[in-house]
């Protein structure tokens, strides 16, 4: 193995450092030789001098290296930080007329009771149960860092950081760690969607060229042009990155919105990349014929949104999204500028022989740790563009499901999830997947409808009680997840700073799960930061 990966994947490694993590005063230590971790709970108020000796020892058994591992170790008591939101205007209690107040209704439910889910959990046995489930997936999957956040109804129950921010340097990612959320970012995009829909800016059903008229017809349906509901629900038509050596992912070309004035050195829009050929296969590209999931479908959502708000879509971003939900760590992922506590990228290679294959659990038959391609990620802002944190990508959908970001009736527009022109249904809606909820067992479905059904007249948001709403990401040197579960009002984002990891949505479906509640009769205790 190489050096890195015998520092960051050996047996040794994974048990005094990733899985180590601290909260309410103990030690919780990954046991390498059990799939999901075991607990060992020492007591820090005896022993004091027998632990100290035994620490001394490995120390000097391990040398340096022992040294920088176990300094990481101590360093990561701060790590784990159980806090209350930072001082946000009231989830819990808008204050508005009686029309908003139903508009702005939380979409968790005042009886949200499931029987047979793990309910029985106190606060506390979630964040034990949450962190090992953590350490065994970053054991499994060989992920150098992790940052972890839930909240419930408004409330951070859990936030952690956990292994390396930067491998070369032994930086331990905190909870204040920036990583690329990649495609979580088309979730957040589909807000500046919303927000212009209520401001009478924007008409989803118009065609992508009411807004944006210079981009091209398709030639093969000359007559057929798709609307931006369409692209932004991937049933547009639009190509997403070529494969192989062509690839566009790692582009490295600055690109610079039409929208923004200062550019001086006249370098291309974001559309540049890819607008003389942005269609999939003639015969697959009618709009809502197919879908095809396209991140340059987000790249025009994000011209478009331009256009329609009259500035450039980060400052509309940050005045109405980012600021509105508190978001102070989120920015454009640009690589020119200088942001604190921002996670270095990884990947890991299969080595000379084995051609990258991988192996029934996702991981590179012979793998090795690198730092990963770099990447310009300039032309794609709404499509996978943005730094954040966990806690802030929790804070968004927090406010999202509570109603104080956009109104119900915009949320109905929101979570629609779209069929295809022969009826099969995409479980995609903007920006958002919606999809049962298969982890938790035994509980009352409530029946589904077709939400295209425009002769219904249930809510799409009436329709959610079974479902989980949440979006994945992908990106050169990082992968992602954002899960919402509505009925609970829990709200789980994992960031990771290795690209390619593998089964993300089972894995943050059943962190959300672990935060279920018991009902109103249980409160999720507030616990301030350490």
């Amino acid at each position: 193995m190489s050096g890195l990966k015998n520092l960051l994947f050996s047996k040794k490694t994974r048990k005094i450092l990733l899985g180590s993590a601290i909260a309410t005063g103990c030690i919780y230590q990954y046991n390498s030789s059990s799939s999901v971790g075991s607990i060992n709970q020492i007591n820090n108020n005896s022993n004091n001098n027998n632990n100290n000796n035994e620490t001394n020892q490995k120390k000097e058994k391990m040398g340096i290296l022992g040294n920088i591992l176990f300094n990481i170790r101590n360093t990561k008591a701060n790590n784990v930080l159980l806090c209350e939101v930072k001082s946000q205007p009231d989830l819990m209690n808008p204050s508005s007329s009686e029309e908003e107040e139903r508009e702005q209704t939380p979409l968790w439910k005042q009886d949200s009771y499931v029987p047979g889910a793990s309910t029985t959990l106190n606060a506390e046995e979630q964040r034990d149960i949450a962190s090992r489930e953590v350490v065994s997936w970053m054991s499994q999957q060989l992920i150098p860092g992790v940052s972890v956040c839930a909240m419930v109804r408004g409330d951070t129950v859990f936030k952690a950081g956990f292994g390396y921010a930067d491998v070369e340097n032994a930086i331990p990612v905190t909870p204040d760690t920036k990583m690329r959320i990649a495609s979580i970012s088309k979730a957040l995009t589909s807000a500046a969607v919303g927000l212009l829909i209520e401001d009478g800016k924007l008409d989803v059903d118009a065609t992508v060229q009411t807004y944006v008229p210079e981009f091209p017809i398709n030639p093969a349906y000359p007559e057929t042009a798709p609307t931006v509901r369409q692209v932004a629900s991937h049933i547009g038509g639009i190509r997403h990155y070529r494969r192989g050596a062509t690839t566009e992912i790692f582009s490295v070309q600055q690109y610079v919105s039409d929208a923004v004035r200062d550019n001086p050195d006249k370098l291309p829009p974001p559309l540049a990349i890819f607008v003389s050929d942005p269609w999939i296969d003639a015969d697959k590209s009618a709009p809502g014929q197919t879908y095809n999931y396209s991140t340059f479908g987000y790249t025009l959502i994000g011209t478009i949104i331009e256009r329609a708000a009259k500035t450039d879509f980060i400052s509309f971003m940050k005045n109405r999204v980012f600021q509105r939900c508190g978001m102070y760590d989120t920015y454009a992922d640009q690589h020119n500028t200088i942001i604190s506590n921002r996670s270095r990228q990884y990947a890991l290679t299969g080595g000379k022989n084995t051609n990258n294959r991988y192996s029934s659990t996702g991981v590179s038959v012979n793998p090795q740790l690198v730092n990963a391609e770099l990447a310009n990620n300039s032309y794609k802002y709404a499509g996978g563009g943005i730094l954040s944190t966990s806690q802030d990508i929790c804070r968004f959908g927090t406010y999202i499901i509570s109603g104080q970001l956009l109104k119900r009736s915009t949320l109905d527009i929101i979570f629609h999830t779209q069929q295809t022109n022969n009826g099969k249904p995409t479980d995609y809606a903007i920006g958002w997947s919606v999809k049962p909820n298969h982890q938790i067992k035994n509980r009352q479905i409530v029946g589904d409808i077709n939400p295209i059904d425009n002769t219904s007249t249930r809510r799409v948001t009436d329709t959610l009680d079974n479902k989980i709403i949440y979006h994945t990401g992908a990106a050169v040197g990082g992968s992602s997840i954002i899960v919402v579960v509505p009925k609970y009002g829990v709200v789980v984002c994992v960031l990771a700073n290795l690209e390619g990891v593998k089964g993300i949505i089972e894995f943050g479906t059943k962190l959300a799960n672990i935060f279920v509640p018991k009902g109103d009769q249980q409160q999720q205790q507030k616990i301030t930061e350490i």
